[in-house]
């Protein structure tokens, strides 16, 4: 009995919920399915729950049907739709359209800026016909609205953009024009452009606005010196409201840097040939080298032609005797001669030297860098008697160079270069310069000075004399009695007086004149001494009378005794005294090859 009134107790409950619910359940003559679909629910309660149970529940229970819509929230469930916009990314040219983003997070208002960028597939050209697509770029309105306002308007105003090249070396950027669907704006010399939008660019609620965005390679002779390529970024852009003028919250969607593009060096350029590597000797003077002397023995311009290089490493060897070096010369450095920094130091294994440099050396395009090669010769060594005689060089295949742009090793390159020939002393060395006080020109019958000249040791080691041969041009004046051996003479010549010196004189040619000295003449470290070459002359023509003299030096290095190195017709012998002990019989004699000064500019004396 308890149980059948609680029971209906129960279904009277719930039938009173419902009538609140939907009226049309309360009326089952409209749909008469409606009362046994309730009592079929009903009937499949199996279980009746415990008063306390039911004085704790505060709502009914919650029966579903394909039309029921459950009252569980006062606030009105807003449905949204999905606005599919349009796609602009398919390219036909060099590029291939790449999407930086996967997905876009629900619209939360404001604006959002979504960037997709473009992979180059190959290296850019300069033709100006070609624009370099960097960009394409949509600015979407995600404003929301209610019933009470209007749908927001937004302005697009300003966008920034920035163009770097990698290396940094490119002086100027106003060359280069940006392009947004077909409107120009150049950029400035850092390489910045800010581009303003006119009130035509509206974006209505839900809408949309797409930009094409290129890069215009507007002057090619500049582009030479791009370092190698170039990149693009988006560094900033400002939408606003057109009806208040706020600025909106804005979101960027998507990479604002584009890849690197790289200049193709095979396309145009300054002179429209494949990239290239040229190189010109610097002319530097061959000479002798003491012990410990310090000297340059090589200059070199290298340039790049039609692309930016990067030099890595390069050998320099002695291409005149294949010689080998390590045990005469201490250290070998190369500078840039324009800054006189030392790039990198190499010591010799045989007869050659490399050179890493670490970071490599720029050259930029159609631009070229100069070094210099500076040797340090080592002290003297032991008792060995050695001179040899060197001349550096680059060859071609002893270069690592590649292109910036590529970074593919450039093989058209430069054929070999070489410097000039020096001769290295185990011992002290010498040079030879036309005194500055010169004789007066006086005609007599008996020796008379006609030049002097002036031999230093700058060395820390003596040296000696053992031949001197001397050539004399006349004008308006002859050798009296005719060339002979005792119209000749040489002398020391020290604070006004001359002081004769024992020789024997021979006569090589109809203007030259030898003097082989009767004992070598010594010449202390650190000292120079002067000399006096005299001549009978005789006056023939009475007009303008002229003596020409210059003392000559040999083309091929000799070495041995005195007696062997004069034997093969030098025309100037002399010692480094690096022969222990030293004597005119040691092998310490050499020709005059190289020698300092050698041979002498001609020094005119008239009347």
């Amino acid at each position: 009995m308890f149980r059948s009134i609680f029971s209906f107790v129960l279904l009277g409950s719930l039938l009173f919920s419902f009538s609140f619910v939907s009226a049309e359940a309360l009326e089952p003559t409209r749909n008469p399915n409606y009362s046994q679909f309730w009592w079929n629910r009903l009937g499949q309660t199996r279980s009746v729950p415990s008063s306390a149970e039911v004085t704790t529940r505060s709502t009914p229970s919650i029966f579903r049907s394909s039309r029921y819509v459950p009252r569980t929230t006062s606030t009105p469930i807003r449905t949204t739709t999905r606005r599919t916009y349009r796609n602009t990314y398919a390219r036909t040219n060099t590029s291939r359209g790449t999407q930086t983003y996967r997905s876009r997070a629900a619209s939360t208002g404001g604006a959002s800026i979504q960037i997709q960028t473009f992979s180059p597939t190959s290296a850019v050209s300069n033709s100006l016909a070609d624009p370099v697509d960097l960009f394409n770029i949509g600015v979407h309105n995600n404003s929301n609205t209610s019933r009470n306002t209007l749908p927001e308007v937004y302005l697009l105003r300003k966008m920034e953009f920035q163009v770097l090249d990698k290396e940094g070396s490119f002086v100027s950027y106003s060359e280069f024009v940006l392009d947004i669907n077909g409107t120009r704006h150049r950029f400035d010399r850092d390489g910045r452009v800010t581009v303003s939008f006119g009130s035509g660019n509206r974006i209505t609620r839900g809408d949309s606005l797409d930009l094409d965005v290129k890069l215009i390679l507007d002057e090619v002779d500049v582009l030479p010196r791009l370092g190698g390529g170039f990149t693009v970024r988006m560094t900033g852009a400002s939408v606003i409201s057109e009806s208040s003028g706020s600025t909106v919250k804005t979101t960027l969607v998507g990479r604002s840097t584009t890849p690197f593009y790289t200049w193709n060096p095979f396309v145009g350029g300054s002179s429209g040939g494949p990239a290239t590597v040229s190189a010109r000797q610097q002319t530097l003077y061959g000479r002798t080298l003491g012990g410990g002397e310090v000297a340059d023995v090589l200059a070199i311009e290298l340039e790049a032609v039609d692309d930016d290089m990067l030099l890595d490493s390069l050998i320099v060897r002695d291409v005149l005797t294949g010689n080998s070096l390590d045990g005469l010369i201490e250290k070998i450095d190369v500078l840039d001669t324009r800054t006189g920094r030392v790039l990198d130091t190499a010591y010799f294994s045989g007869d050659a030297a490399r050179f890493d440099f670490v970071p490599n050396i720029m050259i930029p395009r159609n631009s070229s860098v100069s070094l210099l090669f500076r040797v340090q010769v080592r002290h003297r060594n032991g008792s060995s008697s050695r001179s040899t005689n060197f001349k550096l060089g680059l060859n071609p295949a002893d270069i690592e160079i590649s292109s910036l742009s590529t970074g593919r090793d450039i093989s058209n390159i430069f054929s070999a270069v070489e410097g000039e020939a020096f001769l290295i002393s185990n011992g002290g060395s010498g040079a030879i310069s036309t005194a500055f006080d010169q004789p007066r020109l006086t005609v007599v019958e008996t020796p008379t000075p006609v030049y002097r000249f002036t031999v230093s040791n700058p060395t820390s080691d003596y040296m000696a004399l053992g031949r001197i041969t001397a050539q004399i041009g006349l004008s308006g004046l002859a050798f009296a009695g005719g060339m002979s051996t005792d119209d000749f003479k040489i002398t020391a010549y020290d604070r006004g007086r001359d002081y004769i010196i024992g020789s024997t004189v021979s006569l090589p040619s109809s203007n030259q004149v030898r003097f082989d000295l009767d004992r070598e003449y010594l010449i202390p470290e650190r000292e120079s001494r002067t000399f006096s070459i005299s001549a009978s002359l005789e006056d023939i023509a009475g007009g303008s009378q002229s003596v020409a003299t210059l003392l000559l030096g040999d083309g091929v290095l000799s070495t041995g005794t005195l007696s062997a190195v004069r034997g093969t017709g030098a025309n100037f012998v002399w010692s480094n005294h690096s022969a222990t002990p030293h004597r005119e019989t040691s092998d310490d004699w050499i020709s005059g090859y190289q020698f300092n000064g050698l041979p002498t500019n001609a020094s005119v004396i008239r009347d």
